[in-house]
């Protein structure tokens, strides 16, 4: 019987690196965390920031750097989105105390989530929980349009900022619901598993001390027609990929485990793909890119159970398929080269 494995893996990049991506993010499986607004568990060190570089209010304009600049980073676990944004704000400003008056005209970090990434309305009404707007205030209060009018939703988020200066790190764990939500009934948050496909995008309210939003920043490039979508339709968010580079131990369609090891985690060139177990035949190695070019061919011996070097090095930055395939072997996943 042919053994079908499912392996994730990503080569990531290195700490400190920042990319502006128009529309797909990826969050790594976290290992324990605490949310106190430090970010300093070993899993967000290797973690990519993603820059918020897109003013969507008042569309085209700029925001001077000393008034704002935004990034963020993902992670996950089978419970929760982990959420890791440093802003800094010149002007740090909440003036609505009251969750539910002109709560988008204070300082506020928005995530906004499609659990199912199938795009569409959610601002109010029947289809509001089709996706969630999170509008997460100075005060720590989440708020969105539900079913019934404005809602607060706490329960959903955790959430602690610390200042050091002008610096806020926003630390937050958000439990993921799909869109059979219901507003008065019983929910039971989804559980997360790696490959999974979510929409995303993240935005930034700022406000001046004025008492009205002087700027909408947001990570994902929208259109001028769409400059003010993100709290009303899915349709603009980007695609949240979620990545398992701890998973090591698979089970085949037969219930025999094999197991192959993918290392070192982050890489740069080259990855070792080890298996205890022999796979009979050579197995041959193929990567694709998504267009379905071929990139990389290659085998090695399935009876040989040392690590096989496989060396990614020339590879540019982008998202690929790697194909491992034999007479009893048929595996395939995407991963990615920075």
């Amino acid at each position: 019987m042919k053994k079908i494995i499912s392996v994730f893996f990503c080569i990531i990049l290195l700490n400190g690196i920042s990319k502006a991506y128009d529309d797909t993010f990826e969050a790594q499986k976290a290992g324990a965390y605490t949310i106190d607004g430090q970010g300093n568990e070993d899993f967000w060190a290797s973690a990519v920031w993603y820059d918020i570089p897109y003013v969507w209010l008042p569309y085209g304009e700029t925001v001077a750097p000393e008034d704002f600049t935004g990034r963020f980073k993902l992670a996950w676990t089978a419970d929760v989105l982990l959420v890791l944004a440093e802003i800094e704000d010149d002007v740090f400003s909440d003036q609505h105390a009251d969750p539910f008056d002109s709560y988008w005209e204070d300082d506020c970090f928005e995530v906004f989530l499609d659990e199912d990434h199938s795009g569409g309305w959610h601002e109010s009404g029947a289809e509001a929980y089709n996706a969630f707007a999170y509008h997460i205030s100075t005060l720590y209060d989440a708020v969105d349009i539900g079913t019934s009018g404005t809602v607060l939703l706490n329960d959903h988020v955790d959430v602690v900022i610390t200042q050091n200066g002008a610096t806020y790190t926003w630390e937050t764990a958000i439990k993921i619901f799909d869109d059979t939500y219901d507003e008065g009934g019983s929910n039971n948050p989804v559980t997360l598993t790696g490959g999974k496909e979510m929409g995303l995008s993240v935005a930034y309210c700022d406000n001046d001390g004025t008492g009205v939003r002087e700027n909408f920043i947001g990570a994902v490039n929208v259109s001028e027609e769409d400059q003010n979508a993100a709290w009303q339709d899915a349709d603009v968010f980007g695609t949240l990929t979620l990545i398992d580079n701890g998973q090591t131990s698979f089970e085949d369609i037969s219930g025999n485990e094999n197991t192959f090891y993918i290392y070192p985690s982050p890489a740069q060139s080259n990855l070792y793909i080890d298996s205890k177990e022999s796979f009979g035949d050579a197995i041959h190695i193929k990567v694709y890119s998504l267009d379905g070019r071929l990139m990389l061919s290659n085998k090695f011996d399935g009876e040989n159970t040392g690590p096989y070097d496989l060396y990614v090095g020339m590879l540019e930055q982008g998202t690929y398929i790697i194909q491992l395939e034999n007479d009893d072997l048929n595996y395939s996943q995407l991963f990615h080269k920075y």
